[in-house]
């Protein structure tokens, strides 16, 4: 018996390794003691056929299934089990932690599903226990009818028990592209130390994913694990993926009064909430958390009601200004294109943009299991089977081609988010260049070229042919290392 478990993205979608595979696999092996291999085939190079060969010496496969991900790992699956009938094939992830049964119910290859944490499920499996007794279990029992266990949470995480020797070919020169030039000098680590997150954007499926509840680890433990990590792998920056690093307050500031009690130096990057406590954001800065970054989303009040944000434009305005008075580098998350979204809503959000050093703009999605998508079923926008139609792209946009009451088609969308990037490029030149230095004019000039092209179709033909000849991934690998915004 052994395991192989496979993040299915190929193409250059991915930036950063699966931490739940990982720690799946370091608890396989450890419990079991039977051989592990974790792939992750968008960072490691390896092709959707490369996988299928390599799943040929493995008994058990676990596949992660995220929405985006959702139609490449089905047919992962499909032809590992086209070439053996006999392999184990378990699926995991956020999007089949939404769907459940009917999943299960269209894909005859997935043997499994396993819905939120998936430690115990897991092990039951390759132990051959029960499985009714297995939580968030869904299975085929021996009539053939299919059974969904329900989801137990347990209070503990178990976030850092990490073996990163399963992806040592990535950890070894990874990045995170998105913080100031003077950390590239810095070993860098991805890290979690927390689950869940307690608020209700209705944008989010956090809500469902995580059970609405936020589950951390004990500061003194985390700190010990960050000096073993520091003394081991000589990691001078870590960036927390944590959904909401700073829900527990109390926890926080005794984690940063623990680094700053011993003395440890390291610098490190969390993702915190608009509201922030002024000096819990003290603390931090002062344990050596030179980065920040926080979903702003919108800067309407209008849509920050309607998301269910929670907070105001206000609110915003003061956090950024505190951010900024501590000297925090800072990233912002928005999205475009909300339904009900118009264009004095997207001037108010334009507007932020100026305080942020590094912006991320998406498009807003629809995801299973959030507000939104029960809200899109409610009024037939959408059916049940929407997740399982192949003719619906795998990034579900909430664009005209599938939504006909959405205002902008994608490209009319993307064109709108570039011209976005390199509007703020050009008129905050001054940081740009003193972020980025000579690389900051290149940038400079590069936006002016690429919002004069956006104001006619040539780009966007030249992006289309590019990804028809699969040569458009592979340049934007090359912008973003060299930390230019392609598109």
């Amino acid at each position: 018996m052994n395991l192989l478990l496979i993040n299915p993205y190929f193409e250059g979608r991915v930036y950063t390794p699966s931490i739940g595979l990982l720690v799946l696999a370091t608890a396989v092996r450890r419990e079991m003691g039977i051989s592990v291999r974790v792939l992750e085939p968008s960072l490691q190079g390896y092709s959707f056929q490369q996988v299928v060969d390599i799943a040929k010496d493995y008994t058990h496969v676990g596949i992660s299934c995220y929405t985006e991900s959702r139609f490449s790992s089905v047919d992962l699956a499909q032809a590992i089990k086209g070439a053996d009938h006999n392999k184990v094939l378990i699926f995991g992830g956020p999007h089949v932690t939404s769907l459940g049964s009917p999943f299960l119910k269209e894909y005859p290859a997935a043997d499994f599903v396993i819905r939120s944490d998936g430690e115990k499920a897991l092990l039951g499996i390759l132990k051959g226990s029960d499985y009714s007794a297995l939580p968030g279990l869904v299975y085929r029992d021996t009539d053939g009818q299919i059974v969904e266990n329900p989801i137990v949470r347990d209070k503990k995480v178990n976030c850092l028990d990490i073996d990163y020797d399963f992806i040592e070919d990535v950890i070894v020169d990874w990045k995170d592209f998105e913080v100031p030039g003077w950390l590239f000098r810095k070993r860098h680590l991805p890290i979690m130390a927390s689950m869940g997150c307690p608020f209700q954007c209705r944008f989010c499926a956090a809500p469902e994913l995580g059970g609405g509840l936020w589950r951390g680890t004990e500061p003194p433990v985390l700190v010990d694990h960050m000096e073993r990590l520091i003394k081991n792998r000589g990691i001078g920056y870590f960036r927390f993926y944590d959904p909401l690093f700073t829900a527990n307050e109390k926890k926080i500031q005794e984690f940063c009064k623990i680094i700053i009690e011993r003395k440890i130096s390291v610098n490190f990057r969390v993702d915190i909430r608009v509201g922030t406590r002024k000096n819990t954001l003290e603390l931090l800065k002062k344990a050596g958390c030179d980065v920040v970054g926080f979903g702003v989303e919108t800067g309407s009040d209008k849509l920050l009601k309607v998301v269910g944000k929670g907070v105001s434009r206000r609110q915003v305005l003061e956090t950024i200004q505190e951010c900024k008075n501590l000297g925090f580098w800072i990233i912002g998350f928005f999205i475009y294109f909300f339904p009900h979204e118009d264009e004095h809503d997207r001037r108010q959000t334009m507007d932020l943009f100026k305080y942020f050093d590094v912006l991320n703009i998406q498009f807003f999605k629809i995801y299973p299991g959030t507000s939104y998508y029960q809200e899109f079923v409610a009024e037939k926008f959408m059916h049940e089977s929407f997740w399982l139609d192949r003719t619906i792209p795998s990034d579900t946009y909430f664009c005209k081609e599938t939504f006909p009451q959405a205002e902008f088609s994608m490209n009319e969308g993307m064109r709108k988010i570039a011209m976005s990037y390199d509007l703020i490029n050009l008129k905050s030149f001054a940081n740009t260049f003193k972020r980025n230095g000579w690389k900051g004019l290149i940038s400079l000039v590069y936006s002016a070229a690429h919002y004069t092209l956006l104001r006619s179709d040539i780009l966007f033909n030249l992006k289309n042919y590019l990804a028809r000849r699969g040569m458009l991934e592979p340049l934007k690998r090359l912008l973003a290392h060299a930390r230019v915004n392609p598109w």
